[in-house]
C-alpha cells in the first residue's frame, strides 16, 4: 500500500496576477466586439450609402456569416497547428 504524497501548498495557490491578466484580455476582446457591432452598421451606412434599417440588417447578416465561418475555421486550424 502506497501513501499519496502531500500536495505542495505553493502549487495549490491561485495565481491572481495571471487570473486578472487573462480576465483583462478577455474583457478587452469583448469590448472590442461590442464596439465593432455598434460601429459596423454606421460604417456600412456612411460608406456604402445604405439606409439605416438596411445597414443594420446587412451588418447583422455579416456578423452571422463571420460567426459561421469561425465555427468551422477555428477548430480546423487549431487541430492542424496542434500537431
Amino acid at each position: 500500500m502506497t501513501i499519496a504524497p502531500v500536495p505542495n501548498q505553493a502549487s495549490d495557490r491561485v495565481r491572481w496576477l495571471q487570473v486578472w491578466s487573462l480576465a483583462s484580455v478577455q474583457g478587452a476582446i469583448s469590448l472590442s466586439w461590442i464596439a465593432y457591432g455598434i460601429y459596423l452598421p454606421k460604417f456600412i451606412e456612411q460608406v456604402f450609402g445604405y439606409p439605416a434599417s438596411q445597414a443594420q440588417q446587412f451588418a447583422a447578416l455579416l456578423l452571422v456569416i463571420e460567426s459561421a465561418i469561425a465555427v468551422f475555421v477555428e477548430p480546423l486550424f487549431g487541430g492542424l497547428f496542434d500537431r
